[in-house]
């Protein structure tokens, strides 16, 4: 039996019908009303609070809300809870919710129909469609351009940094153009060779859009998609019209006192993480989205290609499609795509053999005290709601795996693409960005292969619990209790990579060892508590020194005075550069790029901390084989020229040079 026909004998218990739903407020029913079609209705509104309140309960989000469709009709939708704890407001399915990166999604919509209507092609490339963009050079060398098919994949490459100017909330949104004053961020992969989580590319797809257009992009939306399926609520720019910015669920963030309203700030890529839509007409938005004649402009290809696959890294592994990516839910293949900016936090996911979608929108931070973990391992709310549904709906379809073959160390194939042991992050940064430094490498995943050949994963524990692996014997491996899968391949120097699922498809890259944040974390502490020790030892000195008063013969030799002076410039030197990258590595996370003076004045830092270093070492190395002066003097300038150098290294290893 196909998994389309196990559904449609769920459906036929639990439901499928079209129109409103009826006023389930308690009350008795007539006899003529109790039919088999309202025993459904409530059966199934039943269960789907049952959900939504164990999962607020378990995670003490203030609110959530939920709909479903199912082969054009949206059967069930609730919303829960406050859309307001401060102005005691409940939370209904015609507020408008905040969509965050479902926005990529209404992008792509948006593109795929001006691609389907011949205004646009999907092989144009980006100089093309968008005249006078200057786009930075493939690091392999290659001349292939990037093309609106790479941006709509999240395969273009680019660095992913943190490229959403975050604007004061209520700020009117910026130009989109604007976005390329400081130029786009480089690219640390050859053209349509990873899946890269891309949010530059929805903003440069929102410039295509008005480019083609000639019209602004909140205006298109409003003609190519809110008109046409007749989603009132719909809105891409802020601030909107007062009642609407009145009626928007308020976003929750936690703070030690307990739960708070927060007001959302402005995105100056509003394509890529601002639009907002009510309960209501997200329903209606997934009803077209599974109906079995999509309307405009879901018409002409476009639903295909939002839900079919269109790249894999590996073919073992999941990957994107034209909008969207590749998952897994209980062992039933889907597409989804979740959103998070502070305080909401959406999901929608769609199983496309059985007609079914769902969206999950839970306006508030779970306690991270009491993480929800769902049986796919996920530690999060939206999650352990959707898994719930399909479970309901469609049943758990997982199939434990068997290894079907265990790996020697003799499996030439095994040694070349097979497993490696070690810690991993994500592959999307270059190295020349505070990112690389701020972001995934703080958040490694280990690998842990086990002598049956069986691979271990152990993401951070806020995102999910350790997931084990077995080997297929299709150069993939497949989780132990069934559902998603993994690969391995190598890159063009022979470094292992691994392409996983972790909340979305990613490839992970080995971090090298003296990568690793420890050892950075390690070299910093030292070297700024022996730069603390330099400076001390100054300050007593010439406090003993002053109370002596003795005659100038007293004084130390002039090696053993150059060398202290060397090491109080290391120390002063090198405390600067930190203080200067740790300032440009804060402020690169609210803009394109840190700002240049704070870029020059690290770098300058740098500069004088390695001038400073390099005569620390004559001195040290003069004075203590001249055999002038105490041997513990020279052992301390030993050590403090030591964590200078491991200092200068590890900046080079992972480029905080700003000239890198």
């Amino acid at each position: 039996m196909s998994v389309r026909s196990l559904f449609l004998v769920a459906a036929l218990l639990v439901g499928g019908w079209s129109g409103a739903q009826p006023d389930l407020a308690p009350r008795a029913l007539e006899s003529d009303e109790l039919d088999a079609d309202t025993v459904r209705r409530i059966a199934l509104r039943f269960e789907v609070d049952r959900l939504a309140f164990a999962a607020m309960e378990r995670s003490g989000v203030p609110g959530l809300v939920i709909a479903v469709a199912f082969d054009g009709d949206v059967i069930a939708e609730e919303a829960y809870g406050s859309a307001d704890i401060s102005g005691a407001r409940s939370l209904t399915l015609d507020d408008p919710l905040w969509l965050a990166s479902l926005t990529e999604v209404l992008t792509a919509i948006v593109t795929l129909d001006l691609i389907a209507e011949g205004v646009l092609d999907l092989d144009d490339p980006l100089q093309r469609a968008l005249p006078g963009v200057d786009v930075p050079p493939d690091p392999s060398g290659s001349d292939r351009p990037i093309t609106l098919r790479h941006l709509l994949a999240h395969t273009a490459g680019f660095d992913e940094r943190r490229f959403g100017t975050v604007l004061e909330p209520g700020t009117e949104n910026p130009p989109l153009r604007d976005l390329l004053d400081d130029g786009l961020p480089p690219r640390v992969h050859a053209v349509g060779e990873r899946l890269l989580d891309c949010t530059i590319c929805s903003a440069l797809l929102g410039m295509v859009i008005e480019e083609a257009t000639g019209a602004p992009i909140d205006e298109v939306f409003r003609e190519r998609l809110f008109g046409p399926l007749a989603l009132a609520s719909g809105r891409l720019l802020t601030p909107a019209e007062p009642a609407y910015e009145e009626a928007t669920a308020r976003p929750h963030g936690r703070t030690s006192g307990g739960i708070d309203a927060l007001s959302m700030p402005t995105l100056a890529d509003p394509t890529a993480g601002q639009a907002r839509l009510s309960g209501v007409d997200v329903g209606r938005l997934l009803a077209a989205l599974t109906a079995a004649e999509p309307p405009e402009p879901l018409a002409r290809g476009v639903r295909t290609a939002l839900l079919s696959t269109a790249f894999r890294a590996a073919p073992e592994a999941p990957g994107s499609t034209l909008g969207m990516a590749e998952g897994q839910v209980l062992g039933h293949e889907v597409v989804r795509h979740t959103g998070d900016l502070p305080g909401a936090h959406s999901v929608v996911a769609i199983v496309p053999d059985a007609a079914l979608a769902i969206f999950v929108h839970v306006n508030g931070e779970s306690d991270p005290e009491a993480p929800v973990a769902t049986a796919d391992g996920w530690h999060d709310v939206r999650w352990s709601v959707v898994e719930g549904l399909v479970e309901l709906l469609l049943g758990d379809a997982r199939r434990p795996a068997t290894a079907v073959r265990t790996l020697g160390s003799g499996d030439d194939a095994h040694e070349s693409t097979g497993p490696v042991a070690g810690t991993y992050r994500v592959d999307g940064f270059a190295r020349g960005t505070a990112e690389r430094f701020f972001g995934p490498a703080l958040v490694p995943v280990t690998l842990v292969v086990e002598e049956d050949g069986a691979v271990v994963l152990n993401p951070p524990t806020s995102l999910s619990s350790a997931r084990r692996y077995l080997p297929a014997g299709d150069g993939s491996h497949r989780r132990d209790v069934g559902g998603d899968s993994l690969a391995f391949t190598r890159d063009a120097r022979g470094e292992p990579l691994v392409h996983v699922d972790i909340g979305a498809p990613l490839t992970l890259e080995r971090v090298p060892p003296l990568e690793r944040v420890e050892v950075l974390v390690g070299t910093v502490v030292a070297f700024a508590l022996i730069a603390g020790a330099v400076l001390l030892s100054s300050l007593t000195g010439s406090v003993r020194a002053r109370r002596r008063r003795g005659p100038r013969g007293d004084d130390p030799p002039g090696p053993v005075r150059a060398v202290r002076w060397a090491g109080r410039g290391v120390a002063v030197a090198g405390l600067a550069t930190l203080g200067l990258v740790g300032g440009a590595i804060a402020q690169s996370q609210s803009a394109p790029a840190a700002a240049p003076p704070l870029l020059g004045a690290a770098a300058a830092g740098f500069g004088l901390t390695l001038v400073a270093t390099i005569v620390l070492a004559a001195y040290t190395l003069l004075g203590a084989t001249s055999g002038d002066g105490r041997r513990r003097t020279w052992i301390f300038h030993v050590v403090v020229t030591v964590a200078a150098v491991a200092l200068l290294v590890q900046g080079s290893i992972w480029n905080l040079t700003p000239w890198s």
